[in-house]
């Protein structure tokens, strides 16, 4: 299950058509390169570029329409102090004592309009999974580059 917020999951949706419409155009051009070559496919270089641009557009809307279908659109529960998706969280690294803020978001990050200057991370990178559920004034301890690193919750809106 991949979970989104309803913004980037319509962002999702734009892009399998964008994709979607590549494909058409990568499929015509396979087709236009054949009418001005007596060659169909072989040292025919337009066909054998459109051939592998279909593929990859191919490629990567399976991998997009396989995250679509098992996708779960959230609504951000109302703030109760607890880390979760939708959630600004502002933590300090009680090791070097640097302050970072930064909203949980979806599994995909794609709706990449700025309303905050507040930047966006995965709910499934390192960082926020080993926040998520954890409350303000609560430390988190994990792993980030090779290192240990515990974490204070100091705010989370």
């Amino acid at each position: 299950m991949y979970y989104f917020l309803k913004e980037d999951f319509d962002v999702l949706l734009q892009e399998i058509q964008a994709i979607d419409n590549c494909i058409k155009l990568a499929a015509k051009e396979m087709g236009l390169s054949c009418q001005y070559s007596s060659e169909t496919f072989h040292d025919n270089f337009a066909f054998e570029q459109a051939e592998r641009d279909r593929n990859m557009w191919s490629n990567h809307i399976h991998k997009l329409i396989e995250v679509r279908n098992n996708a779960n659109i959230i609504v951000p529960s109302p703030n109760q102090g607890k880390v979760s998706i939708g959630r600004t969280v502002k933590i300090r690294d009680l090791s070097s004592l640097t302050e970072k803020t930064f909203q949980i978001g979806s599994y995909m990050i794609l709706n990449t309009k700025k309303t905050k200057e507040i930047m966006k991370l995965s709910y499934d990178a390192p960082l926020p999974k080993a926040l998520i559920g954890a409350k303000e004034g609560d430390q988190r301890e994990t792993f980030l580059g090779g290192k240990k690193h515990c974490f204070l919750i100091l705010k989370v809106e």
